[in-house]
């Protein structure tokens, strides 16, 4: 039998149906005739399963392996965002350090000018304090008011 053909086509150019058909035409025992049919019957179900059974591998075969590049497709979008993500947290982790950075200088240098404006006030305190003085006693004779 040849695999080029399957089920009724193989079975209407095979040479051995043509024998098993031109049997049962010749078979004069009705009980010979009926299990050359049955068997007959048998033979042409079991080729259509055959058929079907090779159609739904190939079929199988096939959504398998489209199902195959589907996963593969999602995984390589779920790493794709798996690896933005890391990226937007590098960043974001970048911006805060920056950010802490800038901000511990702003409040170094506030602290800083902070401590040289009390400085000054209090030189100025000083001063004033001192101008009072030189005014109460001028040419060292005490002024009164």
């Amino acid at each position: 039998m040849s695999d080029q053909y399957s089920g009724p086509e193989r079975r209407a150019r095979d040479p051995i149906q043509e024998q098993i058909e031109q049997l049962i035409m010749s078979a004069t025992d009705p009980k010979d005739k009926a299990f050359l049919l049955i068997l007959n019957k048998i033979a042409d179900n079991l080729d259509e399963n055959t058929t079907l059974t090779r159609t739904l591998t190939e079929d199988l075969k096939s959504h398998t392996e489209a199902f195959a590049q589907h996963e593969k497709d999602e995984m390589a979008l779920i790493n794709q965002g798996r690896g933005f993500w890391r990226a937007a947290l590098g960043a974001m982790f970048l911006v805060q350090g920056l950010g802490v950075w800038w901000i511990q200088g702003h409040l170094a240098e506030t602290a800083e000018t902070a401590s040289k404006v009390a400085h000054l006030q209090i030189q100025m305190a000083e001063h004033k304090e001192h101008h009072k003085q030189e005014e109460r006693y001028r040419d060292g004779v005490k002024v009164t008011q």
